[in-house]
């Protein structure tokens, strides 16, 4: 009797595969869209600071960069996005003496709002507040 080899195993193996390498290795994982341009409001210890945040997005990193004109102020940093919207941004920045704001809030509706709170640290202490962004 002649054994017959069937073709399809191996084809639906080589098929299947790459599937299960980026479901292992962390590509099935599907983070908001929140690169882009946000206007918005930082305050902290009752002072208002207007200005504008800039993220860029590779997944789940961010780079961050936060301009305040009327502070003559940009803040550059990085961060991180969750799946479900929770992002933490730390930036760095230099008004009297070098500090660094770490912002953590959440991303709204389609990415359309980022509000949460910040703290800053640098030589002056420590202040907190908090931000609203939209795009």
């Amino acid at each position: 009797m002649r054994r017959v080899e069937s073709r399809k195993g191996p084809r639906i193996a080589v098929a299947v595969l790459p599937m299960l390498l980026a479901a292992c290795l962390g590509g099935g994982v599907s983070y908001p869209e929140v690169e882009g341009r946000y206007q918005g409001t930082v305050v902290v210890e009752g002072q208002s600071i207007p200005g504008s945040l800039e993220l860029v997005q590779d997944g789940g990193s961010l780079d961050a960069v936060f301009d305040a004109p009327s502070l003559g102020l940009q803040a550059r940093g990085t961060g991180q996005v969750s799946p479900e919207g929770e992002a933490r941004l730390q930036v760095e920045y230099n008004l009297q003496c070098p500090g660094v704001a770490e912002l953590s809030g959440d991303f709204g509706a389609e990415a359309a709002t980022f509000r949460g709170n910040v703290v800053a640290s640098d030589c002056t202490g420590e202040l907190s507040g908090v931000f609203d962004f939209s795009r």
